[in-house]
């Protein structure tokens, strides 16, 4: 007996469903509090029109210190931090960027 699943794009805002190939995930970020929706292609440009005026008043800004390379102590942090969020790093060397990035933004990581 063969099974097969389908999975089904829906757009966030008003929960119909996406054809397939069309619509896209957004991220977006708002006071430090990262967001994700899921819109159809005309939802997902009135989003953009909608933030363009505050995008084009505003500034980008880097996250201070994001590409610094992690202190000792830090990287203590994040290797206890990466253990007990399920990611392995080694107890020496190096600790991978994305590993880095994901504990100075409070995000899960992929790994």
């Amino acid at each position: 007996m063969a099974k097969r699943v389908t999975y089904q794009l829906i757009d966030d805002l008003d929960q119909s469903v996406i054809p397939e190939g069309e619509g896209e995930t957004i991220e977006f970020s708002l006071s430090g509090t990262p967001y994700v929706i899921d819109l159809s292609s005309e939802h997902a440009e009135q989003l953009r029109a909608d933030f363009a005026k505050w995008i084009e008043a505003a500034g980008r800004n880097a996250a201070p210190g994001a590409d610094a390379p992690p202190s000792a102590d830090e990287r203590r942090a994040i290797r206890e931090w990466a253990r007990a969020n399920g990611v392995e790093v080694g107890a020496r060397g190096q600790i991978p960027r994305d590993v880095v990035e994901a504990f100075r933004t409070g995000r899960p990581t992929a790994r």
